[in-house]
């Protein structure tokens, strides 16, 4: 199930993932917002937000090693 993590600027509130098999990410002059098939699910304002990374399923998580 692809995702999103959200990294916000430093001293901003925590990180958000956000997951689900048909999100899309819409960027504006000032939002960011994520959508699925029934609307928005999350909308955060640009200037909050350090980065936003998109994570698909075989990607898994960065600390774990690739299996051979």
């Amino acid at each position: 199930m692809p995702a999103y993590l959200i990294r916000h600027r430093a001293g901003e509130r925590g990180d958000i993932l956000v997951e689900g098999n048909d999100l899309t990410l819409t960027l504006t002059d000032n939002w960011a917002v994520l959508s699925d098939t029934h609307g928005p699910t999350l909308a955060i304002p640009a200037e909050q937000t350090s980065d936003i990374q998109r994570i698909d399923p075989e990607d898994g998580p960065a600390d774990e090693p690739a299996e051979e």
